[in-house]
Parts: C-alpha cells; structure tokens; sequence
C-alpha cells in the first residue's frame, strides 16, 4: 500500500490573527496620521488668525499714535496700499492733505475716512474667497 503523503493543512486561526493584527495597525497609523495632520492644520490657522491680530494692532498703533504727522504717514500708506488691491485712485483731497507742510487732527481723520470707505468698497466689492484672502492673507482689514 502506498503511503499518501499530505500536507499538514495551514492554521487558518493564526493566519486569522495575523491579518487582524495587521489590519489594527494600519488603522492605527491611518488614525495617527489624521492626527497629525489635523494638528498642524490648527496650528496654522491659529498662527493665520494671531499673525492678522498683530499686523492690524500694530498698524491701528501707528495709524492714532501722538505724533500726528507719522500717523499721517502710516494712514497714506494703509490708503495707497488699499488701492492698490481697489484699482482706484487715492482721492486728490487725501493727497491735498498728506502733501500739506503739518497736518491737524482734523485732516488727518479725512485720511483715516478714506481708509474706511476703501475698506467698505473693499469689502462690498470683493468676493467671498477675496475677501478672506484680503483679511486674513494680506491683512488690510
């Protein structure tokens, strides 16, 4: 008689096993990955939000300093660089204003006036993907 030879059959609880602790480790790298990114996604936006909070004090500081003349200054830009993202022309009064030897309260709060309305143009005219870029990218309001 003739001997049949057979294969042990594989142990299919240990490959089980094996696969399901596999599977578990994936998922908890998948997990952790999530994690991770989800981590620095805050971390940037919290950097985005505190980086506009500092650029917009620090130019509202400049723009009402004591110095009535640098606060001038600091308005005319804040005006030239709203303009540039509004495609007009700084008011000829504005400019009147600026170019003038000193400068009052009274026509330094016409530049501050300015800078508002091309905020309010800005803000009116713009997209809503524009104007998060606008605030929170270029920080101008």
């Amino acid at each position: 008689s003739s001997a049949a030879t057979t294969e042990p059959a594989p142990n299919n609880d240990k490959n089980n096993g094996n696969n399901r602790h596999d599977k578990s480790n994936g998922l908890i790298n998948v997990l952790i990955t999530l994690m991770i990114v989800l981590t620095a996604l805050l971390a940037a936006l919290a950097a985005l939000l505190l980086r506009r909070k500092l650029i917009i004090d620090s130019l509202h500081r400049r723009m009402n300093g004591s110095d009535l003349n640098k606060s001038a200054i600091e308005a005319y830009r804040y005006a030239q660089k709203l303009n540039k993202y509004l495609d007009a022309g700084i008011l000829s009064e504005v400019t009147a204003k600026f170019s003038s030897q000193g400068i009052d309260r009274d026509e330094l709060q016409i530049i501050r006036n300015y800078c508002d309305y091309a905020v309010n143009c800005l803000e009116e005219n713009s997209s809503g993907a524009r104007n998060l870029f606008y605030k929170y990218i270029v920080c101008i309001y």
